[in-house]
């Protein structure tokens, strides 16, 4: 005994040093750094990338701009990305798992805790709990860490949102639509070039007519022009070129005053020069004054002359008059006084109050040169009394700098001048030519414009007129008038906005140039949720630090072999435990062998033992621990008493729970999408962060635990696939070898499954692969959204067009009050000024307002810019019935000296070179064309003759464009009354040629007027229109009204206009741009054919192939002016009194209302929509799809790998750990083959294998095979077996096993 224990101690250390070396051939991936230090480094980077991810979104309110279209790559991402490393992770937990029990301080033999460890088997929410309390701190390390994965990935799907914000982009694209051009040339006076007085006209629009500033215009600058097509724009900031006009204004000096006299004779006066002299800056100049006498000084006679009041003709009756100019003066600038230099003139503004008084009147002979001839009359003397005037002399500058541009959702602008930079001037333009441009627009002369005051009358030259008028009630009193400070404000103001719009009508020329600007706009913006992004943080830093840890524990933790397969199982256990082990409790369940391992494990650790000689390996255990085993060996139950026990998850009852519950959640997607889109969403959300993981995390968590059990069902059936192979008689590599959950790689896996003919497991395997996209597609399930919130509005009709309307006859402040309406055409063709909500395009709306009600005051509440309000109105819309002339109905020629006669019996001899045309059925005596014949009677004595029009000279080759019916060129045209409302005609000529040759081309047009319904969509509750959405007839409700002529009689403006009138004088006061060539002879209608916002090219107008398209231009700017005509002529407003009872009702044009009422204007129904009116919670719909997909692939792979699995449960307990295994290796008898006579030095599981015959199966079940149920030492356990077609199925021969027992 004493030399056998010497032996054993003296075999320990080479026993130690046999142990350790088979150890060295497997590490468990946790105790490998580089892979520790891989995830350490993936984690880190994590943590960066969510910080910046953070740092971005909040710097810049979200990492991007996107749509809720392109959810599904923001929401996977960070879902599927965690779930792809949860993946890699769970192969090192899996290892960590499957080690831990051989990796224990104590031998495997003595440990009772070793051998019945299984982590596999355990929930992994109990993992760390069981391993906290048998200290396998890798195990709950790793444990934890998977559990930290699975609550990231749940928390990813929150991490980012889709929300509404309103950003400053700085980065907007625009276009730039003018630059300013350095030609002097389209600021003075040009032969053959007519200059435009649009500048005037846009000055009197916004005074009289409450017009916009046009797009590239404001009251200071001129800028360049731009659009932008970016949708959601709040406020747009930008930097352009501008231009501005200055004056520097100065005070000068008056030294000297005449008074002049007057001859008076009874058919006329003529006044002497009055006048006032000032001096500055070394150089004087005098400016003359038209004195009257005031109207004390005169009476009128019988036969209404004006004569000499000499009653009053003393001393002591003192008259006052006001005069004020604004004039050019030359030489103004030491020591070149008198210079015509450009640099030298100056623009004064003299105003003066003068008293005076009649000293002499005589009689005396006037002679003068006039057709009056010499006259007798009296000489009146004047004598000054008090005078009180003020003068500045302004120099004229002009700048081009950058501006700052700010234009709002409605196209509303300001500008202002861009920080401190620079400004520059042009070489070749003069600022004397702005201000000259300006006095070439009018005529010099004094003339008379009424005060409000009634002592005295103002007298003021024209230049000064336009002035005052855009001045309005600050100039009403004479002392403003007077105020030197005043009038240099009121002066600079002015013609800050006649050179803005000189500038820009005038100095620009189209381009289309790509710029960017800063825009305030609101956008969907992808953003990181704060909470959810620093709670990952945590959880990430936590993951890394507990990696950390491990990575200190120690590495030599190694092993023969890879543990998992039934056959590694008996390689790692070792003759040291096998030797002994007990063979009777195959067959035991759970609670039974815990109990029975426990003895035995008790037994070994306390005795000693003696190893075989010939295999170290091996011990011999005393006779005490061979009577534990004997007691152990003792049989637990009997074979028909086998209860089989199956892990919970693959329970039938469970199976069919859990598949039921697929099924539940498959029809409740399908409930809540249809509730969804019936309802716009499931539910009202506030902008909340925290309610946004409610609809993100708890639809993942739902679905993660599904994943989570299909994952379960997977392992178990994995780990229980090679004993059921055993229960069928498998071959070694099919089923003692067999470690399903051992390949790294899925595809591996699925592969190894397939080869070894597991379709059960191959199903399942590919459910619970598919099931782990649940949590990835559930990220997207569940978005908030904003719809638009729309209730009916009801808007009643405020102004309206009316057919009882009576032209006003009496004289007004306004010059030419009558043609506003070319005033706008032309600002709106030439100058691009905006459509107001009452006239669009050629469409004449009805004004309306919002009935004051609930939904107005929501209208109000909400931002005026987001709100839309759609409505349907009928709106009148001119047209043209045109037909073209054939060639052959043309006929022209050139004339001069010609003669013709009117329809008026008028003669008129044109002597100038001229085109004579003719065009049949224009100029016959009877015109059938005319809707009114009764009108225009037969006229004997009308020509057979159309226009002749004069050639400028000195052209000779010529493009020319007329209105030969109407002509505001009265030197250019002579016309007789034509057939056609409306003739055009246009070509090109060359005297040049032999012969000379007239290419014509003439097109006669009729008026219309329909009345068209229209969809109009406003913005805000100010009901301005939106320039995104102009109105849009709907052309089916297309009706025709009747038209007829204004019959003249009398003077114009005394007619009054009954019935539908149209006026074929309508294109009387249009302005236009001079298409600055030398070789055109147009009329203003064809100058904006070519050069408004609509234009077409000159080209065309000499190209007869493109008479179409001249056509098509004529009828739509003519649609623009006659819209404008009406609005302006016809337009009246309709009083609503408070009680609604009495409305003043006027004749409205026929079907311009849809009131039952003749007269009455109605109500018009329209909706507002506030397009951030609710936002609610919605289920996507194709989020839905693919998880509904995704659930019924995974539960039809289920149910097929139930059909295709066992149909019994094989074995009597759930656990597989190493006692389990080796409590079924024992019972049968493959450990007895494996260490027979001693041997056993196995150092891997291809050492084992290769003991084996090649054609070896193995079995499972109650054995040895061929004994029946009553025979005696039956035993349940793992059985070896040749394989069939050598010798049947017979045992190997006992006595070549040997008997280890």
């Amino acid at each position: 005994m004493q030399q056998a224990e010497t032996e054993s101690q003296e075999t320990k250390p080479q026993e130690t040093e046999h142990l350790v070396d088979r150890r060295q051939s497997w590490q468990p991936l946790y105790s490998r750094r580089p892979v520790l230090i891989a995830f350490i480094v993936l984690l880190g980077a994590m943590v960066v990338a969510l910080e910046v991810l953070f740092a971005v979104s909040e710097k810049h309110q979200g990492l991007t701009e996107t749509y809720s279209g392109l959810s599904y790559l923001w929401t996977y991402g960070p879902t599927a990305l965690l779930t792809l490393v949860h993946a890699l992770w769970n192969r090192v937990d899996y290892d960590t798992k499957v080690t831990a029990p051989w990796l224990k301080a104590d031998p495997i033999h003595t440990s009772q805790d070793a051998l019945l460890l299984d982590y596999v088997d355990m929930s992994s929410v109990a993992v760390p709990f069981r391993a906290l309390k048998y200290r396998d701190y890798p195990v709950a390390a790793c444990a934890v860490i998977s559990l930290l994965f699975s609550i990231l990935t749940v928390l990813s799907t929150g991490l980012l949102v889709l929300s509404s914000v309103e950003i400053v982009d700085d980065s907007v694209p625009i276009t730039l639509k003018s630059r300013f051009i350095d030609d002097p040339t389209r600021l003075l006076d040009q032969p053959l070039y007519d200059y435009s007085s649009l500048p005037l006209q846009g000055i009197q629009g916004l005074t009289y007519d409450n017009l916009t500033y046009p797009n590239g215009c404001s009251d200071q600058f001129a800028y360049q022009s731009f659009t932008s097509n970016l949708k959601g724009v709040s406020e747009l900031h930008t930097t352009v070129d501008g231009m501005s006009l200055g004056l520097d204004c100065a005070q000068p000096a008056f030294i000297g005053y005449r008074l002049g006299s007057m001859f008076l004779a009874d058919d006329f006066y003529s006044p002497s020069d009055s006048n006032i002299t000032f001096q500055y800056e070394g150089c004087s100049s005098t400016i003359s004054l038209s004195l009257g006498l005031g109207s004390a000084s005169f009476i009128e006679t019988s036969n209404g002359s004006l004569q000499y009041n000499t009653i009053n003709n003393n001393t002591n009756t003192v008259f006052s008059q006001r005069h004020a100019y604004l004039l050019p003066v030359e030489g103004l600038k030491s020591p070149q006084c008198g210079s015509t230099d450009p640099d030298h003139k100056r623009l004064v503004f003299v105003s003066a109050e003068i008293q005076y008084k009649v000293v002499k009147g005589m009689e005396v002979v006037y002679e003068s040169s006039s057709s009056y001839g010499n006259s007798s009359g009296i000489m009146v003397q004047y004598e000054l009394v008090d005078i009180n005037a003020t003068s500045l002399v302004c120099d004229p500058s002009y700048s081009i700098q950058t501006v700052d541009v700010v234009q709002n959702a409605a196209g509303d602008r300001s500008v202002s001048r861009h920080g401190n930079t620079l400004s520059k001037m042009f070489e070749d333009i003069h600022p004397w030519y702005i201000i000259q441009s300006y006095l070439d627009t009018m005529s010099g002369d004094i003339g008379l414009l009424y005060s409000p005051s009634l002592d005295a009358d103002l007298i003021v030259n024209s230049a000064l007129s336009y002035v005052l008028e855009a001045c309005g009630n600050a100039c009403l009193e004479f002392s403003s008038l007077l105020n030197a400070t005043f009038l240099e404000i009121m002066l600079v103001e002015y013609y800050q906005k006649y050179g803005a719009f000189l500038f820009q009508q005038s100095l620009t020329e189209p381009i289309n140039v790509i710029s960017t600007a800063t825009a305030l706009r609101t956008v969907d913006r992808l953003l990181v949720q704060a909470t959810g992004c620093q709670s990952m943080v945590g959880a990430i830093v936590l993951i890394m630090m507990i990696l950390i840890g491990i990575s200190f524990i120690p590495t030599k933790m190694f092993c023969p072999t890879e543990p998992g397969s039934i056959l590694a199982t008996a390689t790692l256990a070792g003759c040291l435990t096998t030797s002994n082990f007990p063979n009777t409790l195959g067959e035991t369940d759970c609670k039974t062998l815990k109990t029975r391992i426990g003895w035995w494990s008790k037994d070994a650790h306390m005795e000693p033992h003696s190893t075989v000689p010939n295999n170290p390996a091996c011990i011999t255990f005393p006779s005490k621990v061979v009577r534990s085993r004997q007691a152990t060996d003792a049989p637990a139950q009997k074979a028909e008493s086998l209860e089989p026990a199956s892990p919970k998850v693959l329970w039938p009852i469970f199976r069919i729970t859990f598949y039921s519950l697929v099924v539940g959640c498959i029809v409740i997607l399908e409930v809540m999408l249809q509730r969804s889109s019936r309802y716009q969403g499931l539910k009202d959300v506030q902008h909340e962060t925290y309610l946004h993981y409610s609809w993100t995390v708890l639809p993942a968590t739902i679905f993660t635990v599904l994943a989570v059990l299909f994952s379960s069902a997977d392992t178990e059936t994995r780990r229980l696939a090679p004993y059921h192979s055993l229960t069928r008689s498998g071959l070694l590599h099919s089923s003692l070898h067999l470690d399903l959950l051992r390949p790294f790689l899925i595809p591996q896996a699925l592969h190894q499954q397939l080869r070894t003919r597991n379709l059960s497991a191959l199903a399942i395997s590919i459910a619970a692969l598919v099931s782990s996209i649940l949590t990835i597609s559930a990220s997207s399930l569940y978005q908030p959204r904003i719809f638009p919130v729309s209730f009916p509005v009801e808007h009643r009709t405020t102004s309206t067009l009316s057919n009882n309307t009576v032209v006003p006859s009496e004289n007004t402040l306004v010059p030419n009050a009558d043609l506003s309406y070319a005033t706008i055409s032309s600002l709106i063709l030439e100058s691009n000024l905006s459509y107001t909500p009452l006239v669009h395009e050629n469409l004449v709306l009805p004004e309306v307002s919002i009935e004051e009600s609930s939904a107005m005051n929501a209208i109000r509440e909400s931002e005026i810019y987001s709100m839309g309000i759609n409505v349907r109105v009928p709106a009148l819309r001119p047209q043209l019935s045109c037909h073209f002339y054939p060639h052959y109905d043309i006929t022209t020629s050139f004339v001069s000296n010609y003669t013709i006669n009117s329809s008026d019996n008028t003669s008129y001899i044109i002597e100038e070179e001229s085109i004579k045309m003719i065009i049949k059925g224009e100029s016959s005596r009877y015109c059938p064309n005319r809707y009114s014949e009764d009108i225009y009677a037969p006229k004997s004595n009308l020509t057979n003759l159309t226009a002749v029009f004069v050639i400028p000279e000195p052209l000779t080759e010529s493009l020319f464009a007329k209105l030969l019916s109407y002509s505001s060129d009265s030197g250019a045209c002579r016309y007789i009354d034509t057939c056609s409302y409306f003739l055009y005609a246009w070509g090109n000529y060359s005297t040049l040629s032999d012969p000379p040759f007239i290419s014509a081309s003439a097109l006669g047009c009729n008026p219309t007027l329909e009345i068209v319904d229209v969809d109009v969509s406003f913005i805000g509750s100010q009901l301005q229109l939106n320039p995104s959405r102009p109105p849009r007839p709907i052309e089916s409700t297309s009706r025709s009204i009747p038209v007829k002529t204004n019959v003249i009689v009398g003077e114009y403006d005394n007619a009054e206009l009954t019935d539908i009138i149209y006026d074929t004088l309508m294109y009387l006061g249009l302005e236009s741009i001079n298409p600055r060539r030398n070789d055109i002879v147009f009329d203003s209608f064809f100058e904006q054919l070519v050069t408004s916002r609509y234009a077409i090219p000159i080209s065309t107008i000499g190209d007869p192939s493109q008479a179409e398209v001249v056509k098509d231009a004529i009828i739509f700017q003519h649609g623009i002016i006659a819209a404008q005509y009406y609005n302006s002529r016809y337009r009246v407003g309709v009083e609503v009194p408070s009680n609604r009872t009495n409305r003043t009702t006027r004749a409205i044009f026929p079907l311009l209302s849809n009131s039952s009422s003749t007269n009455d204007t109605g109500m018009y129904h329209g909706i507002a929509t506030n397009p951030q009116g609710r936002k609610r919670l919605i289920q996507d719909p194709a989020s839905t799809r693919v998880l509904q997909a995704l659930l019924t692939f995974t539960l039809v792979l289920s149910l097929l790998g139930w059909y295709l699995g066992p149909r019994k449960v094989v074995l009597p307990r759930t656990s597989l750990s190493i006692a389990s295994v080796l409590a079924l290796l024992a019972g049968g008898d493959v450990l007895e083959y494996m260490y027979k006579d001693g041997d056993g030095q196995w150092e891997t599981t291809e050492d084992v294998k290769a003991i084996f015959p090649k054609n070896c199966k193995f079995w499972m079940g109650w054995g040895p095979p061929g004994t029946s149920e009553n025979d005696a030492g039956r035993r349940f356990g793992i059985w070896m077996m040749r394989n069939q077609g050598e010798e049947g199925s017979e045992m190997l021969d006992s006595a070549a096993m040997g008997d280890s027992s």
